[in-house]
C-alpha cells in the first residue's frame, strides 16, 4: 500500500469519528434491548460473572500452591514449582484487577 493511500484512509477513519463525535453527546442515548434488557445490563452480567469465576479460580490457586508448598518437604523443585504457580495466580489477578478498572473507567466516560 503505497502512502497516498494509507494517508486518505487515515484522513477518513478521523472524519469519521469527528462524524461519530456529534452522535455520542446525545442528550438522549440510543439504548438496545434484547428480550426486554438493555445490552449494558447483559453486559455487566456477563462481566461481573466473568470477574467471580476468575476470582475463585485464582483463590483456588492461591490455596493450592500453598498446600503444595507445605507437601514439598524442603524438595527444591516441588518449591519452585509452588512459587511459580503463586506468582502466575498472583499475575492473573492483578491482570483481571486492570481490565476490570480499564472497563470501569471507559464505561464511565462514555457515560458522559
Amino acid at each position: 500500500m503505497n502512502a497516498h493511500k494509507t494517508r486518505c484512509l487515515l484522513a477518513m477513519a478521523f472524519l469519521s469519528l469527528v462524524r461519530a463525535d456529534s452522535c455520542w453527546a446525545s442528550a438522549n442515548p440510543i439504548e438496545i434491548k434484547f428480550l426486554g434488557v438493555s445490552i449494558k445490563t447483559i453486559a455487566e452480567r456477563i462481566l461481573n460473572f466473568l470477574l467471580s469465576l476468575v476470582g475463585s479460580i485464582a483463590f483456588l490457586f492461591l490455596i493450592g500452591s500453598g498446600i503444595y508448598y507445605i507437601i514439598s518437604n524442603g524438595n527444591p523443585e516441588a518449591q519452585k514449582k509452588a512459587k511459580r504457580m503463586l506468582l502466575s495466580a498472583l499475575e492473573g489477578l492483578l491482570v483481571v484487577s486492570f481490565s476490570y478498572i480499564l472497563v470501569a473507567f471507559v464505561d464511565r466516560f462514555l457515560v458522559k
